[in-house]
């Protein structure tokens, strides 16, 4: 089963890539303009797409109001680009180090069980289908050895761009603590990224601190998509802490029919 997932992966992988060489010039235009739309100032993008990446794509962070106003972009899931053309364009632009290799795209389920209402751990058989599980065997097939010290991938971040860095092995991203605006778009808030949503509460102290959320929705979908964040914020905070966002004003859904 796991083979067959890893061929799908590289399957789908090769069909984003055509559709974004199929549509370059539009690609890039709807990417800028909906970073525009959404960045007013400093902003860190944790993005769940496969697709654009700051890693092959300079034009996204070439913002005409701000300069360089993305500190930092990381693909959670790996890059549909990871081969090919595009990974010698990678390894021209960054360490010139032909052993280096780009993340895959990774499919994988939530460490969330709703059944049985918890995370799921090394000792559970699904565990292996993780998305966490199946980032960190990326990490291994990136080549990466915590006994080098002086061992240098390039990981799924953008932030070692053309710097040799030592990368340390996270398994998830870093979020600065002074962020006060948390924004998501394009997302269904299901539970297979809970635990991703749940990371980034904690570290932001969601339930204790000033920071603010802003929801964008698609169509008629505003009401799916409140249940699914009442259900992810019940899980984060066990409180009722999605109506104590709304009656602060911390909690704020927009339509995104100004960004089609």
């Amino acid at each position: 089963m796991k083979k067959a997932l890893e061929q799908y992966e590289e399957s789908f992988g090769r069909f984003i890539t055509n559709e974004i060489e199929l549509n370059n010039d539009k690609y890039f235009q709807n990417i800028q303009r909906k970073l525009t739309q959404l960045t007013e100032k400093e902003a860190y993008v944790l993005n769940f797409n496969y697709s654009a990446t700051s890693l092959l794509d300079d034009q996204i962070l070439e913002t005409p109001y701000l300069s360089n106003p993305v500190k930092e972009w990381v693909n959670i899931h790996g890059l549909s680009r990871w081969n090919g053309k595009n990974r010698t364009k990678i390894i021209h632009d960054y360490i010139h180090n032909n052993n280096l290799k780009i993340p895959r795209p990774i499919f994988g389920i939530s460490k969330y069980d709703e059944n049985n209402s918890r995370l799921l751990g090394d000792g559970d058989s699904l565990y292996k289908f993780t998305k966490t599980k199946r980032r960190e065997e990326a990490f291994e097939t990136l080549g990466f050895n915590p006994e080098e010290e002086d061992t240098k991938i390039i990981d799924f971040s953008s932030k070692n761009k053309k710097k040799e860095e030592k990368v340390h092995k996270e398994t998830h991203f870093t979020v600065p603590s002074d962020i006060n605006l948390i924004t998501i778009f394009g997302h269904s808030l299901g539970m297979t990224d809970y635990d991703y949503f749940n990371d980034i509460f904690h570290k932001l102290n969601l339930k204790g601190k000033k920071v603010k959320l802003e929801v964008y929705y698609h169509g008629n979908n505003l009401p799916t998509l409140k249940k699914s964040l009442k259900r992810i914020l019940k899980e984060y905070s066990n409180d009722d802490l999605y109506n104590d966002l709304c009656n602060k004003g911390l909690l704020v859904f927009r339509n995104d029919i100004d960004m089609e």
